[in-house]
């Protein structure tokens, strides 16, 4: 129940009491600044105090609690509330306006990867960066974590927006010095305009955050219209977002699956899209390279509790070695000892080069031999290389197997399909 003000009290000293017990969830829940919002409305409306009868210290403290109910104290921008209050607002006043709903793309990864204290620098830096990008009126908000909110102060037309959207996603792009690390995030955006798109809000919110959806599923570092969205998404554009609500506990559609074996546990990855398999080549080369790094770290993360006492073989196709590129510190310092289990030589350079950076820091490396993988001139060029034949293989080939040993690779009897066809056991993530 809401305290009423004795005729002589003070007001500050009301609202800071009030403050000092709803603070702590602030930042988290947006709560505390809806109820002193309020509050601070009844006031004023009852007429309880006005500002001219305080004195300039408590005054201060009522500026102070007003800011912090209405500002993010990460970004000091306008927080979820302030962001609701100037739609409602400008939708009252009919206005003619765009909302522009951005969210940052690999932002995830930052914060796993370096811990929310660099995460935390990076916002600020976002925030500061899309300002510098709009005009002097426009409205920027900060709605949660990575989300913010953009209100161009006039109606733009849509080839304005985008030249808008592109040079926020063009700043965002920059790369970033936080302490020793160089970061690199993206942007995509979403828009929807008032009249044609929604009158309220609430719904012109949910129709920007549909196109921003749509923007993430079409490649990311881009923007949608609304009113331009396909009327739907196919499967594999829908994989990413499939993908990221698994990975923050929203769906069960991703499960981590291990056989345990006398030498080594092999792991893999299965994923279900309305209640379908999706074969597993086809749905690691739809994911952008961010994506595909947490996901492998999640992997890895889920293995840590549950086999740890065991080498961990880790299949790699040709789809997931781009994550290699960003994520091969964090692979070698993993706590676990993983062998990464190649179905083919790779091509690429850059991916050769993490590959055996990997191999130099004392990562195994094994390679499925079939036919195909099975090139001496390609594999005269590595060494140190564990590779898996088959026992009919083994006393087929033996010249090959004298080849492959005078290059310095190791053979080994092991039949893979036999293993990816076993029964595996699912990591319960409960």
């Amino acid at each position: 129940m809401m305290e009423v003000l004795e005729p002589h009290s003070s007001p500050v000293a009301f609202f800071s009491s009030i403050w000092d017990e709803i603070e702590p969830d602030f930042a988290d829940l947006g709560i505390s600044s809806v109820a002193v919002s309020s509050l601070l409305r009844e006031t004023e409306r009852r007429n309880v105090a006005s500002k001219a009868e305080l004195k300039g210290d408590e005054l201060a403290r009522l500026s102070e609690i007003q800011h912090k109910a209405f500002y993010d104290a990460l970004t000091n921008l306008p927080n979820r509330y302030a962001c609701q209050e100037h739609l409602g607002q400008i939708c009252h006043a009919s206005r003619s306006f765009s909302v522009m709903f951005m969210d940052l793309d690999g932002f995830k990864l930052v914060n796993d990867t370096y811990g929310h204290r660099v995460g935390d620098e990076l916002l600020q830096l976002v925030a500061a960066r899309i300002r510098s990008a709009l005009r002097n009126h426009d409205f920027i908000g900060r709605l949660a974590g990575d989300e913010f909110l953009i209100v161009p102060e006039d109606r733009l037309a849509k080839a304005d927006i985008e030249h808008l959207s592109q040079r926020i996603i063009k700043e965002i792009n920059r790369p970033y010095q936080i302490a020793s690390h160089l970061i690199r995030v993206g942007a995509s955006i979403g828009v929807s305009f008032v009249h044609s798109d929604g009158k309220q809000p609430k719904e012109l919110l949910e129709k920007a955050d549909q196109a921003l959806y749509a923007a993430k599923a079409s490649g990311k570092n881009t923007c949608v219209f609304f009113s331009d969205m396909p009327t739907r998404l196919t499967p594999k554009q829908r994989l990413p977002d499939l993908i990221e609500l698994a990975l923050n506990g929203h769906s069960d559609a991703l499960k981590v699956e291990y056989l345990p074996t006398e030498n080594f546990a092999m792991t893999q990855l299965s994923l279900r899209q309305a209640d379908e398999p999706v074969e597993f080549a086809s749905w690691w080369s739809s994911l952008p390279p961010s994506t595909g790094l947490g996901l492998a770290k999640w992997w890895l993360q889920s293995l840590q509790h549950h086999v740890c006492s065991q080498p961990v073989v880790l299949p790699i196709n040709a789809a997931m070695l781009p994550l290699f590129e960003q994520g091969i510190d964090w692979l070698i310092h993993s706590e676990l000892d993983i062998a990464l289990l190649l179905m083919e030589l790779p091509t690429d350079p850059n991916h050769i080069a993490a590959l055996q950076a990997y191999q130099a820091q004392g990562g195994e490396i094994i390679l499925q031999g079939s036919e195909q993988a099975l090139n001496l001139f390609e594999l005269s060029r590595w060494s140190n290389l564990t590779i898996w034949l088959s026992e009919d293989k083994l006393q087929a080939y033996p010249q090959l197997i004298q080849g492959l040993q005078c290059f310095g690779h190791q053979v080994a009897a092991q039949d893979l399909p036999a293993l990816m066809q076993a029964d595996m056991q699912v990591i319960n993530h409960s």
